[in-house]
């Protein structure tokens, strides 16, 4: 754009391309603070200020107006940055600049395309290498998310995985629990010496011919949940619970020389926890039979879709009807396990506090 100064900046020429955009442009003669503010830097738009900034680089609104001249209607507004080049010979200041723009929405929002601008105008590499830098940022924030997304499910899964894992170790002993993760198969031992513990309910069949089901099921959810908290104070593995029968080992799966003792130890806790248990009919506390037998047997893993650790031999039957001829809140022992715990009493220098 030359600029010819008289009294005013006089336009005496534009270029084809910035004439697409500000018809008003085409008229020579016109004056160029009509179309044109300085944005940068801040000076007149004069020939003496400008030729004092000459080498800064300088930014220009243009204001296209409407063809009717009588209407002042702002129809868009432009920026151009370029440089301000004196022309001494023939007293004109020309003006070689480019469309400020950054990104291709803002080539969009001026109606302009890509073609618009000049292949050697850097600005076209400008707005491309721009446009590339956004989708990389928006590349990288999706990155991001998915990152934020995949650590929060892996959050949830491993508070899943800990649910089963109780769950699992719920079921059974946490070293046999642990092998069945990895894959490997439990094969099944023998134990030389354990203690098994059998109880359960004193007039039970009449107790549920007497009741209605949510009752039964109520009292014997509040007894095992005691009993279950005796098994980890005591240290004493639940083997099963059918009906109202509780059955628990010692020595077993982990050997432990004080089985006896354990056991012995967590049948008088079962009959003080029995007490705070209610009977529906009554209203008084329940009463248990236990028997407690010591012996050896073969334990192992049996069935695939619900898994159980299960005993064998003659001691899980001998236990079992300990309990069955036993009298009501009493611990039956059989010979072998009161032998056992005077034993252990006698080199410990503990009292046997089990009774026959």
């Amino acid at each position: 754009i030359p600029l010819f100064l008289k009294e005013f900046l006089i336009l005496t020429q534009a270029g084809v391309n910035i004439q697409k955009f500000m018809p008003g442009l085409r008229r020579p003669g016109s004056r160029v603070d009509k179309y044109f503010t300085v944005v940068h830097p801040q000076v007149t738009f004069t020939i003496f200020s400008i030729r004092k900034f000459i080498n800064s680089q300088f930014v220009l609104r243009g204001i296209c107006r409407g063809v009717n001249q009588n209407v002042l209607e702002l129809l868009h507004a432009f920026l151009f940055k370029g440089q301000m080049i004196w022309m001494e010979s023939i007293q004109c200041m020309i003006y070689l600049c480019s469309p400020k723009l950054r990104s291709l929405e803002e080539l969009e929002e001026q109606k302009m395309h890509i073609s618009d601008i000049a292949q050697h105008d850097t600005t076209r590499d400008l707005i491309l290498l721009n446009q590339q830098r956004l989708a990389e940022i928006e590349l990288s924030n999706q990155l991001e998310r998915k990152k934020e997304e995949l650590r929060i499910l892996s959050k949830n899964l491993e508070a899943e995985k800990k649910k089963t894992e109780t769950l699992l170790y719920a079921m059974l002993p946490k070293h046999v629990a642990n092998l069945l993760k990895e894959g490997k198969k439990v094969e099944a031992g023998e134990f030389n010496s354990c203690t098994i513990l059998f109880s359960d309910i004193v007039t039970f069949t009449n107790i549920c011919s007497a009741c209605e089901p949510i009752q039964i099921v109520n009292m014997l959810n509040s007894m095992y949940s005691k009993f279950d908290r005796l098994t980890s104070v005591h240290n004493v593995y639940k083997v099963e619970t059918i009906g109202d029968a509780y059955m628990v080992v010692g020595g077993v799966p982990v050997p432990i020389a004080s089985h006896a003792k354990r056991v012995a130890n967590f049948a008088l806790g079962m009959r003080t926890a029995a007490r705070e248990v209610m009977n529906p009919i009554t209203g008084e506390p329940i009463q248990i039979r236990v028997g407690i037998h010591t012996g050896p047997v073969l334990a192992g893993v049996v069935g695939e879709k619900m898994p159980r650790y299960c005993l064998f031999g003659d001691t899980v039957n001998t236990a079992s009807r300990m309990e069955s001829h036993g009298l009501p809140n009493k611990i039956h022992l059989s010979p072998t396990i009161y032998g056992v715990c005077a034993t252990h009493a006698m080199h410990s220098g503990d009292t046997v506090r089990v009774k026959a």
